[in-house]
């Protein structure tokens, strides 16, 4: 928002408060000065009535002029303040549907677990690099030795969006970059809202450099190989179901495995985005095609509301022919007839499997499944299969660099591989793609120093 010029003010208290409108609204803002000078951050005085604006600005002048004989920061906004009013911002958004219930839920329980516990009253403007430098090792220590050593539960939200308290685990938890997300955000709105200078916006969080000095925050990608076993692997060979569990429970057990395999398949078979791409996937949103060769394919409509917004996604044959189709089409544990396995074993489908149904729902309510994290560390874990090479840990978007990174090896254009993941090829190059002297060692010539022999 440009600067309103001179004529737009309206000045009181000898020129010490001036008021003016933003455009579009009927809203007084103030600028004030204190006595000797010192000039406090514009501020909404909450009122359309001009007289009610002035006598906002003297009470803010007021406050400001004692922290300034205090040695505070004279009128300037506390983080947790901020936090509040960023937050209520949130909501409103959920309202109009511009954002999700889930992630703000997510960004609220983050703040108030680190953010407002750690910054609370300190003015905004008084969060410098080395607060926020602080900030970071009190995060670091905080499941060790800081606040979260001493909570005896912990909250945790089930991938049916339910939750419960469990005893706190005693581990060392890295900071996730959700969490930089939501400080860089309360930082933007309290620059938006001119409760902080632009110029005075921190950085936060950092980058990983590569070689050639470009940043990118690359998550490990599986090889190949490690794709097939993920492919291959089957949670009863580790987790047996017994003749001792009742009906209810291996009915369970079935499903959660059978949904999880179909979103596993699906996820390497296409490079989504684990989470809000996948949540709001239905039947309805897949369709084929054929292509000039008469071949046919299986796409997928990514839903608008996402981050990148809609696109049509290509959907890998072995993940539609071998998982896909069968998880649709096989008839339900409801139903009398049941296809056998290769070894002799029922195999059923989604009982939700109409064109407004979601794909990967919870098999008795029908309601999506916001997250499979529980069950993917499980089977990492179970194929000793947690880190790279590099001991860097795989997460679920591990999932969607392996579906990029195995179509580069394979040389696809990169284009295309930018198409179907929803982004450009320069983040293509930047942050996606794996590749090793381990990867391309039969590229490597092995006679170059002597001769072959002849």
């Amino acid at each position: 928002m440009g600067r309103p010029s001179k004529q737009d003010y309206r000045y009181h208290d000898d020129g010490n408060v001036a008021l003016y409108r933003r455009p579009n609204s009927a809203m007084w803002y103030a600028r004030c000065k204190l006595e000797d000078g010192t000039a406090l951050n514009p501020f909404s005085t909450g009122t359309e009535d001009e007289a009610e604006a002035v006598k906002a600005a003297r009470k803010r002048t007021r406050f400001a002029q004692v922290d300034q004989e205090r040695g505070l920061d004279p009128g300037g906004k506390t983080f947790a303040f901020i936090a509040e009013q960023w937050l209520k911002m949130m909501r409103k958004e959920v309202e109009k549907k511009i954002s999700t219930k889930a992630k703000v839920d997510a960004y609220e329980a983050i703040t108030r677990r680190y953010h407002i516990p750690y910054f609370n009253k300190t003015k905004i403007t008084e969060i410098t690099p080395k607060s926020l430098a602080a900030y970071e090792t009190w995060r670091a220590e905080y499941w060790t030795s800081g606040p979260g050593a001493v909570a005896e539960f912990e909250t945790i939200t089930r991938k049916d969006g339910k939750t419960y308290k469990r005893k706190t685990k005693r581990v060392a938890r890295g900071k996730m970059d959700a969490e930089d997300t939501v400080l860089r955000q309360i930082f933007k709105f309290a620059v938006k809202e001119e409760y902080l200078p632009v110029a005075r916006m921190p950085t936060i969080g950092g980058k990983k450099q590569v070689g050639n000095g470009t940043q990118s925050n690359r998550r490990p990608a599986f090889t190949k190989e490690q794709a097939g076993k993920l492919l291959d692997y089957d949670a009863n060979a580790f987790y047996p179901i017994t003749a001792k569990m009742d009906a209810a429970t291996v009915a369970r057990l079935e499903d959660d495995r059978m949904v999880f395999k179909a979103w596993l398949a699906l996820m390497l078979g296409t490079g989504i985005r684990p989470g809000k791409e996948h949540h709001g996937i239905k039947w309805k949103h897949f369709e084929q095609h054929d292509d000039q060769n008469g071949k046919n394919h299986l796409f997928l409509t990514v839903q608008k509301d996402t981050k990148t917004g809609s696109r049509t996604v290509h959907v890998d044959d072995e993940a539609y022919g071998k998982f896909l189709a069968p998880y649709k089409a096989f008839p339900n544990r409801d139903s009398e007839i049941f296809i056998q396995d290769e070894d002799g074993n029922p195999v059923y489908g989604t009982r939700f499997n109409a064109p407004d149904d979601y794909v990967f729902c919870d098999q008795e309510t029908g309601k999506p499944i916001l997250r499979f994290d529980r069950q993917f560390h499980t089977m990492l874990r179970n194929l000793k299969m947690e880190h790279d090479d590099n001991g860097d840990a795989f997460t679920p978007y591990s999932l969607r660099h392996t579906w990029a990174t195995l179509k580069l090896n394979a040389g696809m254009d990169v284009r295309l591989v930018a198409l179907n993941l929803g982004t450009s090829p320069e983040m293509v190059h930047r942050h996606y793609g794996h590749d090793n002297t381990k990867s391309r060692a039969s590229e490597f010539a092995d006679v170059w120093l002597s001769k072959e022999e002849e």
